[in-house]
């Protein structure tokens, strides 16, 4: 028989609070809109994926994707209390992609 302490029971536990969810949205045949919501209860943090995709010719493709995580990192202030604030953005990536399909 195998035992667990506890604080390795707490850490599986937390280890898989894991929340996802997707979002989509066409606007037209050609334009749509994409947005994922991610809480990772182990680390407290929540990342936000947005992306919007227009497809302007066959094969050619033009992405701008936006990423942006919030978390609420612990810290520690000068009376030398722990203090955990709420939910604020620390991350923050933009990205545009651009494929063209040429034919030859």
């Amino acid at each position: 028989m195998k035992t667990i302490n506890s604080d390795t029971e707490l850490m599986e536990r937390q280890y898989f609070q894991i929340y996802r969810t997707k979002l989509y949205y066409h606007f037209t045949r050609n334009l749509n809109a994409r947005l994922i919501m991610q809480y990772n209860g182990m680390e407290d943090h929540l990342d936000m994926y947005y992306l919007i995709a227009y497809n302007f010719s066959p094969g050619s493709f033009l992405y701008i994707a936006y990423t942006e995580r919030f978390d609420s990192e612990m810290y520690t202030n000068a009376r030398g209390e722990e203090i955990r604030p709420a939910f604020g953005s620390s991350n923050k990536i933009l990205q545009v992609k651009l494929s063209y399909l040429l034919q030859i």
